[in-house]
């Protein structure tokens, strides 16, 4: 097919400013509830949404959005006009541990902690930063990341209730997929965990 000249598409005028508030820390948490008049009144149910929200602590910057701590949003249509708002960090401990200090104790994947060479080199801790996903599947509702052990989240608050093992199947070490998938044939959620052996070099997968 023939390539539409640019002008076809208009002129698009870059915004520096709005770009950037991206990657700017969401400050508050909020539950509100606005009214949307002409919503079918047979559509009802919650939308939930997962994202990295926080991109300095105190003075500290984030790299990479990547490696900012995830917040669940979620609107919630109750069938008679109504969207019920609310988001919330998911409070990990390092979350909560870097919010008391107010400065960041980890380094991640992508960002350094202050301190330079001497202080990252040999600090193998990451945090699970809960920011990639969210799941809600067998009545719980989980914030995802690749890197971890999910966090199970109270639907209607989005409190965190704390790291969740999927009844025990998740051993120390273990890690989740973030991005699991529904097999629609048989009516099941299609994950894998997986425990990377560093010294022997090999990564175990479980389905």
């Amino acid at each position: 097919a023939e390539a539409r000249p640019a002008e076809a598409f208009g002129e698009v005028e870059y915004d520096r400013e709005a770009w950037l508030l991206a990657f700017e820390n969401i400050e508050h948490e909020e539950c509100y509830t606005v009214a949307c008049e002409g919503l079918p009144a047979d559509l009802k149910g919650t939308y939930f949404r997962n994202s990295p929200a926080k991109f300095r602590v105190g003075e500290d910057q984030i790299m990479h959005p990547f490696d900012a701590d995830g917040m669940v949003f979620a609107i919630s249509l109750d069938g008679r006009g109504n969207a019920h708002f609310r988001n919330r960090f998911v409070r990990t401990p390092g979350f909560v541990q870097e919010l008391a200090e107010g400065r960041m104790v980890y380094r991640n994947q992508f960002s350094s902690k202050p301190g330079g060479w001497a202080a990252n080199a040999f600090d193998f801790r990451i945090k699970n930063l809960a920011n990639t996903s969210v799941l809600s599947w067998g009545g719980k509702l989980l914030a995802l990341w690749e890197g971890g052990k999910p966090f199970e989240l109270d639907p209607m608050s989005l409190a965190t209730s704390g790291e969740c093992t999927l009844e025990g199947l998740l051993k120390d070490g273990d890690q989740f997929t973030a991005h699991p998938r529904y097999d629609a044939a048989q009516d099941r959620l299609v994950a894998f965990q997986y425990q990377p052996d560093p010294v022997a070099g090999q990564t175990k997968l479980t389905f």
